[in-house]
């Protein structure tokens, strides 16, 4: 996440977690969260150091437990960093737009989401899926 021009709060993982601040890709972790809930990526907004609003905080929250279950090993992670990161930039660009138009709060931007299809997390979301396919549950 590093090279891909991310923060890390911790510097990196010591307990299979990674917290991204998201501040310098101008975005938030509600809105980042939303966007890749419909490519088919898990996370959660979490708060980071300096953060003053819980509901809206500044970074996400990535485990690694599952997908190890799973047999990904670092060659995959790389691959899922940027499927992070593609899920970001369209967020990034849904909110500019919607700034654009007057629509500035979190539920606007799930609200668009909901009512709109976006190429880019659709074809993302297909992606992940066949990737995703390749590890089997335990």
């Amino acid at each position: 996440m590093v090279k891909l021009g991310y923060d890390l709060v911790s510097g990196g993982t010591d307990n299979h977690l990674i917290l991204v601040d998201l501040r310098k890709k101008g975005i938030d972790g509600a809105r980042a969260d939303a966007a890749m809930e419909v490519a088919n990526l898990v996370c959660n907004k979490n708060s980071v150091p300096g953060d003053t609003k819980p509901l809206v905080p500044s970074g996400l929250r990535l485990g690694t437990p599952a997908m190890t279950t799973r047999g990904l090993k670092e060659a995959d992670f790389r691959k899922v960093a940027q499927y992070v990161d593609r899920a970001v930039l369209v967020a990034v660009k849904i909110n500019n737009a919607l700034i654009a138009q007057g629509k500035k709060k979190v539920s606007d931007f799930r609200e668009d989401l909901a009512s709109n299809t976006y190429p880019e997390l659709e074809e993302l979301r297909k992606e992940v899926i066949k990737f995703s396919n390749q590890f089997p549950m335990p």
